[in-house]
């Protein structure tokens, strides 16, 4: 919740006590965060973190979250027909026990991206290792794809539908 500078204390703190030998410089930190190299190795941390509540985790909800960076961009505003300055962000794409609040899964991508499109790795890769009973999500994950891929492994889907969702025909 706070800057690597600010962590540098609590990394010499930890050097102190022995349980690390060295302790980084606080960019060294962010740039192994930001490494690509590194990316499949932290899903599979969340991923390991979760399995001991398998037994106990059956409903989850899927949902994305932007968090913004310390770049600004800027963009013309169409609406008010001005110059508006914003920060870059990007987005987390997450899947999570409803009773324990466990995170499974976890994926991030730019502020563009849409988040349909993380429906289903993200379902079906909870499913190599909880048995999923239900799941949650909000209009934004509405589609035949995803609901058929919560249908293909025996699971509820709750997704509401939109204002301009009409019955499909058999």
């Amino acid at each position: 919740g706070f800057s690597s500078r600010r962590f540098s204390c609590d990394l010499k703190e930890a050097q102190a006590e022995g349980i690390i030998t060295h302790a980084p410089h606080f960019n060294s930190v962010s740039n192994y965060l930001a490494a690509p190299e590194l990316t499949q190795i932290l899903r599979d941390l969340v991923m390991v973190s979760s399995l001991p509540l398998k037994s106990v985790e059956s409903q989850f909800a899927i949902d994305s979250s932007g968090f913004s960076t310390s770049r600004f961009v800027k963009w013309f505003n169409k609406k008010y027909g001005r110059d508006v300055d914003n920060r870059e962000w990007v987005k987390v794409h997450l899947m999570c026990g409803v009773n324990t609040h466990v995170v499974t899964r976890v994926d991030i991508s730019g502020w563009e991206a849409n988040d349909t499109t993380f429906f289903i790795p993200l379902v079906e890769q909870t499913a190599r290792s909880f048995q999923i009973a239900e799941i949650s999500a909000d209009k934004a994950y509405l589609s035949h794809r995803n609901l058929a891929a919560v249908e293909a492994i025996n699971a509820t889907p709750f997704v509401p539908f939109k204002s301009n969702t009409v019955p499909t025909r058999e």
